[in-house]
């Protein structure tokens, strides 16, 4: 789905420019292509309405006793990286389809636009916002930024195991809600390995 929108981004971003060249070297607009791209942008919201409901579902499935060691990091990766590109992915996409929807409006109430490549123009400068508005979110609020990046990325905290003395008696292990000293422990094992003998015999 990140290829989608990657793809459906790029290609409503060089609209604008493309349209320019045509219309500097060769006099053309391509006007009617703006129906397209926008359809091109109703399938980028919905990849990315897909991309989050995946992320909503990895967020319910990596904690699943089941998953291997792997699957879990591989999960956990997957939802640090949405995160970190969700602010790019909407901040973009909003930009371009407003480019987009402005522009389509505007084209009627432009005159002699068969003379004046304002569709290239208008996207230029509203996709241009977009991008400025991506640079106060993730670069101008650096504190923000250094701090998002050190939750999404700090590293596991290791807990070290004290060793556990045999020699104290009022240790209790929790097996299946019930609290069992050692010394009854070690019975209960006792009684269950001479029944396995017997079993045996």
């Amino acid at each position: 789905m990140c290829v989608f929108v990657v793809i459906g981004s790029v290609c409503c971003w060089s609209y604008g420019i493309i349209n320019g060249f045509a219309w500097y070297f060769m006099f053309l607009d391509f006007k009617n292509l703006i129906v397209s791209f926008l359809l091109i942008l109703i399938l980028d919201i919905c990849c990315i309405l897909g991309l989050w409901k995946i992320n909503h579902q990895y967020k319910k499935i990596r904690n699943d006793s089941n998953l291997m060691l792997s699957q879990r990091y591989q999960i956990n990766e997957n939802i640090r990286l949405i995160q970190y590109i969700a602010p790019f992915i909407f901040t973009a996409t909003f930009s371009i389809c407003a480019s987009g929807l402005i522009l389509f409006f505007l084209i009627p109430f432009i005159p002699d636009f068969s003379q004046f490549p304002a569709s290239s123009i208008l996207f230029s400068l509203l996709y241009k916002c977009g991008i400025l508005l991506i640079y106060i979110h993730e670069t101008w609020l650096v504190l923000r930024m250094t701090k998002k990046l050190k939750i999404l990325f700090k590293k596991p905290k290791i807990h070290k195991i004290k060793p556990i003395n045999s020699k104290q008696e009022r240790i209790l292990l929790r097996f299946r809600h019930h609290n069992i000293t050692v010394k009854n422990a070690e019975h209960e094992a006792h009684i269950h390995f001479e029944q396995l003998k017997k079993a045996w015999n």
